[in-house]
């Protein structure tokens, strides 16, 4: 079993590292692969599906969690579900676009300042207080849930899914 800050400790690294290679790699990269890795049109696919399944299980997941166990839990979950409405908007933009367009870049720094913040946001004022009321057999279990939720995801953004409201 995975405790679920593991999971989602895991999701973030992963999808921080797929922003770095978008951020570094060349717009010459952009149709095919390059000779030392994928071409930046590939990650984009592969962050598009990440970041898609990840919201998703927290969504679904996670944000209940946060709702029903922590102190203004409620609060605390609109405003982070806000961010994730904001980050899946330019995640479906950044798919319905070229990684070789010219508007390709200004949207994808948009992107990953948008996703770093509604990480640290997770990572340092969520996290803390949720790991203190969740026992560790909750925490065990909250991760496989997690993870369960992410093999039923959907790939892509979705306009009801993007267009997420707090309520």
């Amino acid at each position: 079993m995975t405790d679920v800050f593991d999971v989602l400790a895991a999701d973030h690294f992963e999808i921080a590292q797929m922003l770095r290679q978008l951020q570094t790699s060349t717009g010459q990269q952009s149709e095919g692969a390059a000779a030392n890795g994928p071409s930046r049109q590939e990650l984009v696919d592969n962050l598009i599906i990440d970041a898609s399944k990840h919201e998703t299980a927290e969504k679904l997941q996670f944000w209940p969690a946060v709702r029903l166990r922590v102190r203004d839990g409620d609060r605390i979950a609109r405003c982070a579900i806000s961010q994730q409405g904001h980050v899946l908007d330019l995640l479906a933009q950044l798919d319905m676009i070229k990684a070789s367009g010219p508007e390709f870049s200004k949207l994808l720094d948009t992107f990953v300042s948008a996703s770093l913040e509604h990480i640290a946001f997770e990572e340092e004022q969520v996290w803390p207080v949720l790991r203190r009321v969740l026992s560790p057999a909750d925490s065990q279990n909250l991760g496989e849930k997690l993870i369960d939720a992410k093999k039923t995801a959907p790939m892509k953004p979705i306009q009801s899914t993007a267009k997420l409201r707090a309520r």
